[in-house]
């Protein structure tokens, strides 16, 4: 089934100053209205009341609108929500089902929110306003995140983690470890003085290794990943 979130173009690449036509997948941004309704409510036709809209690549509409109304207090434990779906032919309308007997404070829902594709935080006044929903709640968990990072070097040296690659190596290298992941996320960390056509020779390896997002480090990480 096709992803909702990237649409197929065609793409005029330009490849060692040339031009090269070929198919590229391109992000979809589109806006989504939440709305929110009371089980067995006729309030609008059934359709609910519209909340607030906010631009999101589509995929988790679901989540998003729970999290969101989550955020915002009027949800407070996962059986106030009787359903979520879309409402309408678009796709771009989702609706909130909440039980009947879940007490709103209606007034709230006349003013207008902020929301963004992001964790909530922009648009409210103070620290205070963030915390003040989600009340104090320690989280502890032995998970460890380790990153894949792939370093480039000025004399082309090519490293995954700690391991060092030739160029020909490095897409079976990164199938193998890609393949024991559930993200296949490449973070990059290339040296400015490297040749620009082998920079983009390298990313093109990556890329038929599996590479799905590839991230530019910004700074320097602390240690080095493990060998994977």
């Amino acid at each position: 089934m096709k992803s909702p979130a990237h649409r197929d173009v065609q793409i005029d690449a330009l490849r060692d100053a040339g031009n090269v036509h070929r198919a590229d997948a391109i992000a979809v941004e589109e806006p989504l209205e939440i709305r929110l309704v009371k089980d067995r409510s006729t309030e609008n036709g059934g359709t609910g009341r519209p909340i607030s809209i906010t631009m999101r690549t589509p995929g988790n509409d679901a989540d998003l609108a729970v999290g969101f109304l989550y955020g915002e207090g009027l949800l407070r434990e996962s059986r106030d929500v009787v359903d979520v779906r879309p409402c309408g032919p678009t796709g771009n309308v989702i609706r909130v089902t909440v039980r009947a007997d879940l007490p709103l404070d209606l007034d709230r829902l006349n003013r207008n929110f902020y929301t963004t594709s992001s964790c909530g935080v922009c648009g409210k006044a103070s620290i205070a306003a963030v915390t003040a929903s989600a009340g104090i709640r320690a989280i502890t968990s032995d998970l460890v995140v380790r990153e894949s990072v792939l370093r480039v070097m000025p004399d082309k040296t090519i490293m995954v983690n700690s391991t060092t690659l030739t160029f020909e190596e490095l897409p079976d290298r990164l199938k193998r470890m890609f393949a024991a992941r559930d993200d296949h996320v490449l973070f990059v960390d290339i040296d400015d003085e490297l040749p620009y056509a082998f920079a983009v020779d390298v990313l093109d390896q990556a890329r038929a290794g599996g590479a799905v997002t590839i991230a530019a480090l910004t700074k320097p990480l602390s240690s080095p990943a493990p060998a994977q």
